[in-house]
């Protein structure tokens, strides 16, 4: 009778590349979700700004840029003093959602020349934050640092997958001179924006049905459920 059991370096190699499987599914699950909490709601905002950068959004120097708002800092980059409080706050809005994260009231942020961020990083909400903070912080940069306004949302529609549709105008978009012509951009943006936001919905939900379905068809998308059993 022929032996069918397989050498053990063999079962070990087959059961790490199992488990390096199962590791790259659950992150590609863990980044789905995040992705589907991204674009469950449509949010499209109509700015007039004093001018546009090409500057891309990096995690890490994004996290460091902000970790390093103190006063000690923003008086070495020689920022007027009356916008200290607008720039703190967004070193105080990261530590609030890094709280949320290690569940801890009274933790502060990590210094990024100390601990490694890249588990923090990966955390889906703590990383919306983060990049929301430094638009605002690009915002702040680009503006006339002698100016106690900054960029003005003139206009912001929000689309949730409930169906509920919010509005909100500034008031100042009322009185100014070019209202019609924000307006016609804002709603042709809104149109623009829903079509592409109904596009990725039905691409999301096509990928999880597929997902669904192999998992409910032959295992072979989970390997390491999937070793026939010798009978």
């Amino acid at each position: 009778m022929a032996n069918t059991l397989r050498p053990a370096s063999a079962q070990n190699q087959q059961d790490a590349s199992s488990g390096f499987l199962k590791e790259k599914f659950d992150t590609f699950l863990n980044s789905l979700v995040g992705a589907l909490n991204d674009i469950t709601a449509l949010e499209v905002n109509t700015m007039v700004v004093t001018q546009i950068t090409g500057e891309k959004f990096i995690p890490n120097q994004a996290y460091r840029d902000i970790y390093t708002l103190t006063d000690e800092c923003l008086q070495k980059q020689h920022i007027p003093t009356q916008s200290f409080d607008r720039y703190k706050s967004l070193r105080k809005q990261l530590e609030s959602a890094y709280r949320a994260i290690v569940n801890q009231p009274e933790a502060v942020l990590p210094d990024p020349e100390l601990v490694n961020l890249d588990m923090l990083l990966d955390q889906g909400d703590f990383l919306r934050t983060l990049r929301k903070l430094a638009e605002i912080k690009g915002s702040l940069d680009s503006d006339d640092p002698t100016s106690p306004r900054i960029d003005i949302i003139y206009a912001q529609t929000v689309l949730q997958l409930d169906g509920d549709v919010i509005n909100r105008y500034d008031e100042r978009l009322l009185r100014h001179e070019q209202k019609d012509l924000l307006l016609n951009i804002h709603t042709q943006g809104v149109a623009s924006g829903e079509q592409q936001w109904h596009g990725i919905l039905l691409f999301m939900v096509d990928m999880v049905k597929g997902v669904l379905t192999k998992q409910g068809g032959s295992g072979s998308l989970f390997p390491w459920n999937g070793q026939k059993q010798d009978g």
